[in-house]
């Protein structure tokens, strides 16, 4: 049976590494008390401060107990009280802009998601805030990604592109430029994607400690899924590889950068080298908690159960990453996990359930920009009516088969010259 293409997705969410020694005695260093005596303003701004620090080094949206805090201030101290109504205001868009991220992270919540980040965008532009304007464009534009809506993608891109301006310490490019990055690369955008991992492997060389190096090993690997995305493997290996040792030169694990050298190694049919790599990746906990990451391993874990024989092991793999992260919470790896499901029932010979689940995973990559999706799929579905006698029914789905893979063959032509 053919495997199914495992899209990349470890740098669509900013990565939580928990445990780094240097950024742990970074953030002790400004979480040390204030002195006694501390203005109420002087107060919330150090709360600010530590936050937007977790923020930008990918932290993983656990603000405690610095977010109670600042909410705590607010209402107790400042919410009419001030004199300043602009730092008031301030303050209760950076608590809609926090909860937003971590909704964001928590990763089930795409509409509570937005409505933070829309919440928080109308009150940075109602006071001016440049840069945090950018940021909640870049932030929405990112939720368009679990939702695989293009068009929200452009309506928040764009604008969050245009406020980059603003954003002026390397830190903060370096990680609003991988958004960037992450955001094009989902959307198929690899030349734009591409340029903007070369933006962020500059400003690393430019620099030192290590963030400079984090970051540095997750722009490579971001530039290894897009060559993956456009089946050039030896590229996409090449640059995994890298990443895996750039990681490995700092204090962050470096597992995490197995996930997409194990998907790799599925793809050129080396599923027994593949399985431990994404082992190692599943776990690296403190590496990324999203569900959606959790389910891309457990697909690809099931791919290769399923390749070697073992069909049991593959069902229950693939029904733990459906279950995990079904399509409405996030259409690209829902779909995928629903798919390796499909394959895995149809191997056991539980035809009928394979074909309802084949089907409902066609029709979401239908409706999505997720073109390989499609053609995977049409094949999957084609292939279970053909075992099933519908001949009528195969027949169609072989053709839309075929006008898919041109089609993906074309973009792949074309996007290989940009690059």
């Amino acid at each position: 049976m053919k495997t199914i293409v495992l899209f990349s997705l470890l740098t669509i969410f900013p990565t939580r590494l928990i445990g780094q020694t240097n950024r742990e005695a970074e953030l002790d260093s400004l979480s040390r008390p204030l002195p006694a005596g501390a203005t109420v303003h002087e107060q919330a701004e150090h709360c600010r401060t530590i936050m937007w620090y977790q923020f930008v080094h990918n932290m993983g949206g656990n603000y405690s107990p610095w977010d109670a805090r600042l909410d705590s201030l607010l209402h107790c101290c400042i919410a009419g009280k001030s004199g300043d109504r602009r730092f008031e205001k301030t303050i209760e868009a950076d608590l809609d802009f926090y909860n937003g991220t971590k909704m964001m992270w928590m990763g089930n919540y795409p509409d509570s998601t937005i409505h933070f980040f829309e919440t928080a965008l109308v009150k940075y532009t109602a006071i001016g805030d440049s840069l945090k304007i950018g940021w909640s464009h870049l932030a929405l534009s990112r939720n368009a990604m679990n939702l695989g809506d293009s068009l929200f993608f452009a309506k928040h891109y764009d604008p969050a592109l245009r406020y980059s301006q603003f954003v002026k310490k390397p830190v903060d490019l370096r990680h609003f430029f991988m958004w960037c990055a992450n955001q094009c690369r989902f959307f198929e955008r690899y030349a734009e994607s591409a340029s903007h991992y070369f933006k962020v492997l500059e400003s690393a060389d430019e620099s030192s400690g290590w963030h400079a190096t984090f970051i540095k090993a997750y722009a490579l690997s971001g530039l290894a899924e897009i060559y993956y995305e456009i089946r050039d493997f030896g590229n996409a290996e090449r640059y995994s590889r890298m990443a895996v040792q750039a990681g490995s030169e700092t204090k962050v694990q470096a597992d995490s950068h197995y996930r997409l050298l194990g998907l790799i190694m599925i793809e050129i049919k080396a599923y027994e080298s593949a399985l431990p790599m994404l082992t190692k990746a599943e776990g690296c906990k403190d590496c990324n908690t999203h569900p959606a990451y959790q389910s891309q391993i457990l697909a690809g874990k099931a791919t290769c159960y399923r390749n070697l024989g073992d069909l049991k092991m593959a069902l229950a793999t693939a029904k733990k990453a459906v279950q995990i992260t079904p399509i409405a919470t996030h259409v690209a790896v829902g779909a995928i996990s629903l798919m390796e499901l499909a394959e895995c029932e149809f191997a056991l010979g539980m035809t009928d359930k394979a074909l309802q689940k084949a089907l409902e995973s066609y029709e979401t990559f239908a409706g999505s920009s997720n073109n390989w999706g499609r053609v995977r799929a049409s094949e999957l579905v084609a292939n279970i009516y053909k075992s099933k006698g519908n001949y009528r029914e195969a027949l169609k789905y072989s053709e839309l088969h075929s006008q898919h893979q041109q089609q993906v063959e074309r973009q792949q032509s074309s996007r290989q010259m940009a690059l």
